[in-house]
């Protein structure tokens, strides 16, 4: 992963459960194939976080660009991703990319 731009800080980052969606969190483990959110999307995602939900993208196959926290990276797969939460993220993936999205909810311990 080679980082590129970073993004003014001042940038408004929306927050969702699942990307798109104001519902609560639907599991307590979801996991669903990156095509089947993605492919609604035009194959991009903007930037947003989530609050106690901890993501893994385990991208098999199509070249993926991934903006983290401000920093642009490009993955080739096979990749294994870990997004904590509150982590800002987004992606442009190559339309037909092959993976999954495993979503977690992590809870917060008071310090």
């Amino acid at each position: 992963m080679n980082e590129s731009h970073r993004p003014p800080r001042d940038t408004f980052i929306p927050v969702y459960s699942l990307y798109g969606e104001n519902l609560s969190f639907p599991d307590v483990l979801h996991c669903e194939y990156i095509t089947d959110r993605a492919s609604l999307h035009d194959w991009s995602i903007e930037p947003h976080r989530h609050m106690g939900l901890h993501q893994f993208f385990l991208l098999l196959g199509g070249r993926t660009r991934m903006t983290r926290d401000g920093a642009t990276v490009h993955i080739d797969p096979p990749q294994l991703i870990s997004v904590p939460s509150p982590t800002a993220h987004g992606f442009t993936f190559e339309k037909g990319t092959d993976g999954y999205v495993l979503t977690i909810p992590v809870s917060q311990i008071p310090k």
